[in-house]
């Protein structure tokens, strides 16, 4: 961000025309540290976080009606030491898709995993998940529910979330209880997209 300049207690001026530079392209990763050592780079661009520290591990936490998604890096003992969490913009795309090849615009697309599962887009007018989905499964029964704001809601807890990242992007994924993937969440966002 371009530096402010202070003339005054009640008057902050731009250097450049009054215009702000808010560069969102290319930002170092952050690094994740703990007692000195490197845990993990989080892209500040898109979020994606690359643990750097075989002895931690990921897990995800989907949302309740009191919490929003979760994801979480935990240590060897289980605790967590640090948590990130998505909200799209308003009208954020939110779509089904049959491939994550050639997604140019952002947003959150969800992929399922075989023909027993499909996502269902809501209206704007339904009663729960406005404009949001659900994830079903070959029965047509609702395994999981995406808001607008791109939390994951389980709904059936047979079901559970995993960390997962395509090129630049997070992925969270949808699996069974045997750890078959039955759906996939390629959150396609930009620091610039969340600023905008």
């Amino acid at each position: 961000m371009t530096r402010l300049k202070i003339d005054n207690l009640s008057t902050a001026l731009t250097k450049e025309n009054g215009l702000f530079s808010i560069p969102t392209s290319h930002l170092p990763d952050i690094v994740l540290k703990r007692s000195g050592s490197g845990i993990a780079n989080i892209s500040e661009t898109t979020g994606k976080i690359t643990l750097t520290d075989p002895t931690f591990q990921m897990s995800v936490l989907g949302a309740t009606s009191t919490n929003p998604l979760k994801i979480q890096i935990k240590d060897s003992g289980g605790q967590e030491v640090f948590s990130e969490r998505f909200s799209l913009p308003s009208g954020a795309r939110l779509e089904g898709v049959t491939s994550f090849d050639g997604i140019t615009k952002n947003g959150l697309y969800v992929l399922p995993g075989s023909s027993d599962f499909s996502f269902i887009k809501n209206t704007s007018s339904a009663p729960t998940l406005p404009n949001g989905g659900y994830i079903t499964d070959s029965r047509r029964q609702a395994i999981a529910g995406i808001s607008t704001q791109g939390d994951i809601y389980i709904l059936d807890d047979t079901y559970s979330l995993s960390y997962d990242t395509s090129g630049s992007y997070t992925v969270l994924r949808l699996r069974d209880q045997s750890g078959q993937v039955v759906a996939s969440m390629l959150y396609r966002i930009h620091g610039e997209y969340v600023v905008r």
